[in-house]
C-alpha cells in the first residue's frame, strides 16, 4: 500500500500462525469478557475455537501478554508460541513522516476517531457462530456495532441492525469464531511507543478463525481495515505485522 487517502482501503493483514499438528478442539459456548492488567478502557477478549489460545485487544495488539503473561498458547497444552504480536503502520502526512506503533503497550486509542473511549459500546466483540442457537443469552451478538462498521448480515435488507431472535439479522460469521474492535491514531498523547504526531488512521479490525480438523484449524486469519477520516493524504504508507 503506497497512498492512503480519504477512502476506503481495505487491507488483509497475513497473520498465519501454524503448526504441523492438527487436532481438533472443543469450542466453548460463551465467550467471556476479561481485563488483564492495564488500565480500561482497553477490553480483552480471548480467541480460542480452533488450536489456538490467543488474548487479543481492541488497542490494536492483536496477541497480547497482558492476561496470561504470554499471548499464543497451542493446543491448550500449556506450550506458548507466541508472547507478543501487533503491527506498525507508518507514511508521511505533509511530507513529514510520522508512524503509529504497538508492541507490549499501543500507540491507538481504542475506539473510533474523535469517538469517546470510554463509551460503553466501545469495547473488544466476541462472536461465535454457535451463538446463533441461543443468540438472546450473549451481549456481543445482540449489541454487534454494526454502526461503527463491524459486519453484519442484513437479512431483512432495512440498513438498520436488528439481531436475532427479535429481529432477522445476526453477525457476519466469516469464521466460526469472529472478533472484532475499532482503534485509531489520533491522539498524541497515547503514542508511548513510536512517539511523535499521530498519523490520524483509524482501523477496523477482524480477527476470525475456523474450528475444523484440517490445517484450517491451525491458523487464525485478522483483516485490517484502514481509514483516512481526515483531509490530509497519508502518502507512501506502510502496514506490516
Amino acid at each position: 500500500m503506497k497512498y492512503l487517502k480519504n477512502t476506503l482501503i481495505p487491507l488483509l493483514a497475513g497473520v498465519v500462525l501454524f503448526s504441523s499438528i492438527i487436532e481438533a478442539r472443543e469450542s466453548k459456548n460463551k465467550a467471556g469478557r476479561y481485563f488483564g492488567v492495564s488500565s480500561l478502557p482497553t477490553d480483552y477478549e480471548q480467541f480460542d475455537v480452533n488450536q489456538w489460545t490467543i488474548d487479543t485487544s481492541n488497542d490494536g495488539r492483536i496477541a497480547v501478554n497482558n492476561v496470561r503473561g504470554i499471548g499464543g498458547e497451542w493446543r491448550n497444552t500449556g506450550v506458548f508460541l507466541i508472547y507478543a504480536q501487533a503491527w506498525w503502520f507508518a507514511g508521511k502526512v505533509n511530507g513529514e513522516l510520522r508512524v503509529a506503533g504497538n508492541e507490549f503497550s499501543a500507540d491507538m486509542e481504542v475506539g473510533p476517531y474523535g469517538g469517546n473511549p470510554n463509551d460503553p459500546s466501545v469495547r473488544t466483540y466476541n462472536v461465535k457462530k454457535s451463538m446463533l442457537a441461543d443468540p438472546l443469552a450473549f451481549a456481543d451478538f445482540q449489541e454487534w456495532p454494526a454502526d461503527q462498521g463491524a459486519p453484519w448480515v442484513d437479512v431483512d435488507g432495512d440498513g438498520v441492525y436488528t439481531p436475532l431472535p427479535g429481529g432477522t439479522d445476526h453477525p457476519e460469521f466469516i469464521g466460526d469464531q469472529v472478533i472484532w474492535s475499532i482503534q485509531n491514531d489520533g491522539v498524541a498523547s497515547k503514542k508511548a511507543i513510536s512517539s511523535g504526531l499521530p498519523t490520524n488512521i483509524e482501523v477496523r479490525t477482524t480477527m476470525f478463525g475456523f474450528d475444523r480438523p484440517d490445517a484450517f484449524g491451525d491458523i487464525v486469519f485478522v483483516k485490517h481495515d484502514l481509514r483516512n477520516p481526515t483531509s490530509d493524504d497519508v502518502t507512501d504508507a506502510y502496514l506490516g505485522v
